[in-house]
């Protein structure tokens, strides 16, 4: 990653269609809490449906990587941005996460730790319902 020509912050990936477009103001990330969150759908068995990992980014973006299946998807502000992506790069010392497609920053006092023990949790699902291990719906 090189550094932008101001040198205060690396040049990223271009970044997603819907960047910056919703600010927002309440909820998820709005000022007052965390805004790390891994919801997960149980089936009647109780066995995990459907996880995701969401936050809302320095741009007012809301980011979501979502287990569909055994791939991972990735939505901005609501908008499926790429199919089965293979990557999430957290790279914690810059405050920042690149994608296959794109990356950003975090908002400043998130949790990145936790973030990364989601991303981490998000993607061994994915893997072990990609070897059969678990399955993929319900």
């Amino acid at each position: 990653i090189a550094a932008s020509s101001s040198g205060k912050r690396p040049v990223l990936p271009p970044r997603w269609p819907a960047s910056g477009s919703q600010k927002q103001t309440s909820g998820v990330g709005a000022a007052g809490g965390g805004s790390c969150l891994r919801r997960m759908a149980l089936d009647d068995s109780g066995r995990v449906r459907q996880p995701y990992l969401e936050f809302v980014d320095d741009d007012g973006d809301t980011v979501r990587w979502q287990l569909d299946g055994a791939q991972v998807n990735l939505f901005v502000n609501g908008q499926k941005c790429e199919d089965d992506c293979k990557n999430l790069e957290i790279i914690k010392t810059r405050g920042m996460y690149i994608s296959d497609t794109g990356g950003g920053y975090f908002r400043h006092g998130e949790d990145i730790d936790e973030i990364e023990a989601e991303r981490d949790a998000l993607f061994e699902l994915r893997d072990r319902r990609a070897r059969g291990e678990e399955p993929s719906s319900p």
